[in-house]
């Protein structure tokens, strides 16, 4: 691997890193809405699809970067 590509790849794991820490952060917020018995109505559904969307954003961000460093010649596991 070129050392351009090595530096592009440092840079694309450690944003993947930080996604993967934003994901497990809205998972433990979703984990909070669903143990929380006074979040009810409008207000609860809303929450969860905020969450949800999200949820389906960071994710998408993470394959992304598993492309892009599946490009560089990089195995994410």
């Amino acid at each position: 691997m070129k050392l351009s590509n090595l530096s592009k790849a440092k840079v694309l794991a450690d944003d993947r890193r930080e996604q993967e820490a934003r994901l497990r952060s809205v998972e433990r917020t979703a984990s909070d809405l669903v143990g929380n018995d006074g979040q009810r109505g409008v207000d609860a559904v809303v929450q969860t699809a905020l969450v949800a969307a999200m949820t389906a954003d960071i994710a998408l961000t993470i394959a992304e970067l598993d492309r892009a460093l599946a490009d560089l010649g990089v195995e994410v596991d």
